[in-house]
């Protein structure tokens, strides 16, 4: 699976993390905390799924993080072999 996501300069009144991760069904198949405050940054992981995927399983990209910061999900797409 591919994975864009960006992000511009992180800000917060202290030290944290933000939390970033994709899930499939109950299974999180990739997870990624980074630092806050800090510059921009852009990110597209390719995450390899190890089994087949039951359609319809519900695909979550999950984000949380301190402060007032501004997050983009460009994409998740299945990857070509």
């Amino acid at each position: 699976i591919d994975v864009v996501y960006w992000h511009l300069r992180l800000w917060a009144p202290e030290m944290a993390q933000a939390h970033v991760a994709l899930t499939i069904g109950d299974w999180t198949v990739f997870e990624e905390h980074i630092e806050v405050p800090g510059a921009e940054g852009s990110y597209s992981p390719q995450v390899i799924v190890p089994h087949d995927i039951e359609i319809g399983a519900p695909i979550t990209f999950h984000l949380h993080n301190h402060g007032s910061n501004s997050w983009r999900l460009l994409s998740i797409d299945r990857a070509q072999p």
